[in-house]
């Protein structure tokens, strides 16, 4: 059988759990469940994505995006815009390494301070200008609100 909408969907987990007494809502739910242990345990291509942010000294953090679930790198985009092998590829740090003045600096790194990244730079220093690219995994529209023939993952 295929699955081409929602209702079909319904339906084939309420004939796979073999059950006539179940709701919609709580096939919805049971829906979402499958969805957050996907989101869980499921790292594949059509989960990537990458955005582009520019620092400056009146934006100096990155704001972690709404669909965020993994970093995969934080890189720093060469000066000619140009992205490529060369570019510097951040390492990522526990946050008392970027803000305790008692632990050596770490120069080229990021650390996540609740919904953003901070960054620094060559020196260690916290940076105000550049531009950097957030490769991660994100999520997806959910597959039980807007299943359509197996499309959600293109």
């Amino acid at each position: 059988m295929a699955i081409t909408n929602q209702q079909t969907l319904r339906d084939t987990i309420a004939d796979w759990l073999n059950r006539n007494d179940l709701t919609n809502n709580q096939i919805d739910s049971f829906i979402s469940a499958g969805e957050s242990k996907i989101y869980d345990i499921l790292r594949i291509p059509p989960f990537e994505t990458s955005t582009d942010y520019t620092i400056s000294s009146a934006y100096t953090e990155i704001i972690i995006p709404s669909d965020f679930i993994e970093a995969i790198d934080l890189r720093k985009i060469n000066d000619d815009n140009s992205s490529d092998t060369y570019d510097t590829v951040l390492n990522r740090v526990d946050s008392r390494t970027v803000f305790d003045k008692s632990r050596p600096k770490s120069p080229n790194s990021f650390t996540r301070e609740l919904g953003k990244f901070i960054i620094t730079g060559d020196a260690g220093e916290i940076v105000t200008s550049g531009t950097y690219r957030l490769k991660y995994y994100r999520y997806l529209t959910s597959i039980g609100e807007k299943y359509d023939n197996g499309t959600v993952l293109t």
